[in-house]
């Protein structure tokens, strides 16, 4: 069993375990497998760089689309279904006056109307 100078410990296995663990590199091998190491890190991170590059792009290029249909729909919801002008009753109703608070309500209505019809009992 070969003594390792820089661990001191009482415990034969431990000793044992780090004398085993000591391996003797060959220059050549171990200088070639850093410098292919290496290499590889060195082209790793540019070739990342545009690779998330062209990803980005490609997700902001393929995001126009829905952004401009959202905003046109956006658009035909927010539309006024009666002009009241610019008063303070314009103000006090525009939560509800709008397309989409029309759509809203209309599917509240027939939700209603379908728990009705189903709860309803047709016992003679």
């Amino acid at each position: 069993m070969t003594e390792n100078p820089d661990f001191h410990s009482p415990d034969p296995l431990l000793q044992s375990l780090f004398a085993d663990a000591e391996e003797t590199l060959d220059g050549g091998q171990f200088n070639a497998a850093v410098a292919v190491k290496t290499r590889y890190s060195k082209y790793r991170l540019p070739a990342v760089a545009v690779l998330m590059a062209l990803l980005v792009a490609t997700v902001a290029w393929l995001a126009g689309v829905p952004l401009e249909f959202a905003q046109l729909i956006a658009t035909a919801l927010t539309q006024s279904v009666i002009d009241l002008g610019d008063n303070w009753l314009a103000w006090a109703f525009s939560p509800v006056n709008t397309m989409g608070s029309l759509l809203v309500l209309t599917a509240k209505a027939l939700w209603m109307l379908r728990k009705k019809v189903l709860s309803a009992s047709y016992a003679s």
